[in-house]
């Protein structure tokens, strides 16, 4: 499994499924609609099992008594689940960041704006090329890493010709190896393509098909999680709704037989359902039934009596609900929101997960005219028990907006704690701003204050870190009177690698096109800083600079690099690079000369390249995501759904 371990950039692993916005079919008329539809994204301000590079973040998980799994990075295993203890600080903003920045930074969005049609691969360079070299390589090796980098890419570009991909899929069902098996079970969802919902319905039940694909008495639990995943992903797609409706039936099942010794199964249940959920631009009284079943399912699953270990996936269930009843206004929001209130508060002796993800969830759901909830998260906010709880509260705030929040988060910048509050109340002012943007409400003097305060709190702060936070804020806010400031933060930084990596994000959020020439300088200096590597070049491909993209090509092809930079290389390819990049790629697929890591590296970012979608596929996953309180296989820092590009 291919991870950002491998790149000496380990990082757990960004929203909800509105945010995400179809590039595919393979047609040309299908993409300049798209390439349309992005520039007016990326006008409102606007990463291999294929491994997710999310950041310059340590790693999530570690454990002394996981097995020896004899994969790079942490020594994380099947079995290390109810030892394995979070290492990193996951109160740091940096975290939230990551998990959340995708539908924020919208990078391949930007980069089809600025190329339109011409730049995207051709049906031939991916079906006659790409999926070619993928199966050749596929069938060739043994070694996990490479495989499932295969696995993941065959999946994301769901070649027309159905058989081509679910071949290759079911073999890898039956292989030795556990990551390799669980790869291919999600694979099959990554593909998005109905006739994978038979095969991943016989491996979530365990029943004999499931049993005969993977060739074992059992499917093991965490195949059978992955399929559940993977089950949500093709019911987050499919406009067929007998096929929703036999997701849901056997995730709901699934669900209800599970146990304490089942969580992980539970987990990826709940986030199946959720997935799998009729959108909200279905009004048919089948889809408002089909809606009313995930939810009372989901309810009824976080409010049975149940154990401190149990509750950290109810916390989940809790957040699925808010998140299906995000923007609905159908009235049922008014049954749940006291509940969420009450979670928020930490009655009852409940696990921290529940207040955490109760903040998420009234973040999703309030209004600014809920005044006695906003006041609820302003005081959790401010004095909260738990760190995390405070921090999600915080950006629940901005979330949901209004004049009052915004004081409120105005005065919590101003007077909060420099290395603790300050970097979340910047956040949540970006949110707030980037939200009113988006919805077309923002008022101009309301802009210009959370825009001079935030320049303010550049100014004053000292500490590297908080002002990391603050230059994303201020990206968010679109505040283009601090570029300058940014641009000379840059250059005063330029060898702290995370700071300054943030710095170029804020200045591509905010669109100035000034700094291409002195991000491409410094995008050539760091050869041998992988970290900053790949945040520089995004940042130029959010401002459309087309050189970027030749300049990382031209570093692949030298065949002068180590490991950690040729994955910040071919993972900024994956998000930035194009037609042209694609032939590299598949070229160093190809070439059984090269060592297997860069192989797999090459070919995760060819298959995010010719991903139809354009934000990745577990976008709808990782945003809003409570990864304070989770399991192994949703996000470990190395093997979870979330780590997975």
């Amino acid at each position: 499994m291919l991870t950002a371990n491998h790149m000496n950039t380990p990082v757990p692993t960004a929203t909800g499924s509105t945010f995400r916005q179809p590039a595919g079919p393979r047609s040309a008329a299908r993409v300049r609609v798209v390439a349309v539809a992005c520039a007016l994204l990326f006008a409102h301000g606007a990463a291999a099992h294929g491994g997710m590079y999310r950041g310059p973040l340590p790693p999530a998980w570690s454990s002394p008594n996981a097995p020896n799994t004899g994969r790079p990075g942490p020594a994380i295993g099947p079995t290390a689940a109810s030892t394995a203890e979070r290492s990193t600080d996951l109160t740091r903003w940096q975290v939230w960041w990551e998990y959340n920045k995708d539908a924020y930074l919208s990078v391949k969005a930007a980069v089809v704006a600025a190329r339109g049609a011409s730049g995207h691969p051709t049906v031939r360079q991916i079906d006659g090329e790409l999926l070619p070299a993928l199966r050749a390589a596929l069938e060739a090796t043994r070694q996990p890493d490479l495989a499932s980098a295969c696995l993941i890419a065959l999946g994301k570009i769901a070649a027309d010709d159905a058989d081509a991909v679910r071949a290759p899929l079911l073999r890898a069902l039956r292989d030795g190896a556990q990551e390799t098996r669980e790869t291919a079970a999600l694979a099959l969802g990554i593909t998005r393509r109905t006739w994978a919902i038979d095969d991943l319905v016989a491996l979530v039940g365990d029943d004999r098909a499931g049993r005969k694909l993977t060739g074992r008495e059992q499917v093991d639990d965490r195949t059978r999680t992955f399929a559940a995943y993977a089950l949500g992903l093709i019911g987050e797609r499919t406009e067929d709704h007998a096929a929703r409706v036999r997701i849901v039936a056997t995730l709901r099942a699934v669900l209800q037989r599970t146990r304490q010794n089942d969580l992980d199964l539970a987990l990826g249940c709940v986030h199946g359902l959720r997935l799998a959920c009729p959108p909200r631009t279905e009004r048919s009284l089948q889809a408002w039934q089909l809606t009313d079943e995930i939810l009372d399912a989901l309810w009824t699953f976080a409010r049975r009596k149940a154990g401190q270990g149990e509750q950290v996936v109810q916390a989940h269930a809790m957040a699925a609900v808010a998140k299906i009843l995000a923007g609905d206004d159908s009235g049922r929001t008014a049954a749940y929101l006291p509940a969420f209130v009450e979670e928020l508060k930490e009655r009852g002796g409940r696990h921290a997960a529940m207040a955490q993800s109760a903040a998420q969830a009234l973040g999703m759901l309030a209004s600014p005219g809920d005044e006695d909830v906003c006041a609820d998260l302003q005081r959790v906010a401010r004095d909260g028990n738990d760190r995390q709880a405070r921090a999600f509260a915080t950006i629940a705030l901005g979330e949901i907006g209004g004049d009052g929040n915004r004081a409120f988060l105005l005065r919590l910048l101003a007077q909060g704690h420099k290395a603790t509050v300050k970097p979340w109340a910047a956040l949540a002012l970006g949110v707030w701003s980037w939200r009113a943007r988006a919805a077309g409400s923002a008022q101009g003097g309301a802009d210009r204050t959370i825009g001079a305060a935030l320049r303010s709190a550049l100014g004053t702060v000292k500490a590297l870190e908080a002002r990391g936070a603050i230059a994303i804020a201020l990206g968010l806010a679109r505040e283009e009177s601090a570029a300058g400031e940014l641009r000379a933060l840059l250059a005063e930084h330029e060898r702290h690698d995370e700071f300054a990596g943030y710095v170029a994000i804020a200045l591509g959020l905010l669109g100035d096109k000034t700094s291409v020439d002195m991000i491409r300088a410094a995008a050539k200096g760091a050869l041998r800083r992988p970290q900053l590597l790949r945040q520089l070049a995004i940042a130029l491909g959010m401002l459309g600079d087309h050189a970027a993209g030749a300049h990382l090509l031209g570093l692949l092809r030298s065949g002068d690099l180590n490991a950690a930079t040729l994955g910040a290389v071919a993972g900024a390819l994956g998000q930035i690079g194009d037609a042209a990049a694609l032939a590299e790629l598949v070229r160093l697929v190809g070439n059984d000369d090269l060592p297997d890591l860069a192989r797999a590296f090459a070919a995760a970012a060819a298959g995010s390249i010719a991903d139809e979608y354009l934000l990745p596929w577990n976008a709808s996953l990782s945003a809003g995501v409570n990864y304070k309180s989770t399991r192994p296989t949703m996000t470990d820092g190395f093997a979870g759904v979330l780590d997975i590009l």
